[in-house]
């Protein structure tokens, strides 16, 4: 074993990450979908994604617990034509869940995703909102369905460092068994029109919790997972929803 099988935050030059016995349940699972971003030569990024826009301030608890058309004034619509507000939502998003594979994923007639076709899941409001509904299901489904990431990553990675490594896993890892991951809770660090980033909490084979951090990039017509991002951010065994997350997962 590595010398690195103690340190949580650290990736060998193989992509696979070293840890505790325990923390190891959930990397082997949700590694199926985050070591598609990873390249296998760049264990040493560990640095913070940069938001390429200013970021918009979470609204205080005092503010409307969803997101409404009326807050802001609403960014351009893309493959989704619904225009949306541009506050960041406070409280869980109202959605439904679709089973994908042994994960479930949100949906939403609002806030996407309105073009549906098995696992490839396209088409979010630009709004806040919208970006959570994408990162989330994007990364659930690469995860859900080995044998259709590689179409879903030509689709839903933006387009920069690691795009291709993501396409290249994908395809290798197509016989792959599923990863059963669902999300549990989320917290927006920053959010513009062009980049949203934030926190997400997964919950791995129904009970081990793997923290993440997620950035979905608008590419004029629809919100895209960046891989360097995602990358740079790693994952990391928590015992419980951290302070400052919002619980969102099915029957919420």
């Amino acid at each position: 074993m590595s010398d690195e099988s103690d340190n949580r935050e650290g990736w060998t030059g193989m992509g696979i990450w070293w840890m505790s016995a325990a923390a190891l349940i959930a990397a082997v699972v949700i590694g199926l979908a985050i070591v598609l971003f990873l390249p296998r030569n760049d264990k040493d990024n560990t640095g913070s994604p940069t938001p390429s826009t200013a970021p918009t301030t979470p609204p205080s608890s005092s503010a409307s617990s969803s997101p409404s058309a009326s807050a802001g004034a609403g960014w351009a619509a893309g493959c989704n034509t619904s225009v949306g507000s541009t506050e960041i939502p406070v409280s869980a998003p109202e959605a439904t869940w679709d089973p994908l594979g042994g994960s479930s994923v949100p949906v939403s007639t609002t806030y996407g995703p309105s073009k549906v076709n098995g696992s490839l899941r396209e088409c979010y409001q630009h709004s806040p909102a919208g970006a959570l509904f994408a990162t989330v299901t994007i990364m659930t489904a690469l995860g859900a369905d080995p044998a259709g990431a590689g179409a879903i990553a030509r689709a839903q990675i933006a387009p920069g460092p690691g795009r291709d490594k993501a396409i290249e896993e994908a395809d290798a890892g197509a016989s792959d068994p599923a990863a059963a991951q669902t999300i549990a809770a989320y917290r927006f660090t920053s959010c513009g029109p062009d980049r949203c980033n934030l926190d997400a909490v997964f919950a791995v084979n129904g009970g081990v919790l793997a923290r993440t951090s997620l950035s979905a990039v608008w590419n004029g017509s629809d919100w895209q997972l960046d891989a360097a991002a995602l990358s740079a951010a790693g994952v990391s065994q928590v015992d419980q929803v951290p302070a400052g997350f919002i619980s969102w997962e099915p029957g919420r």
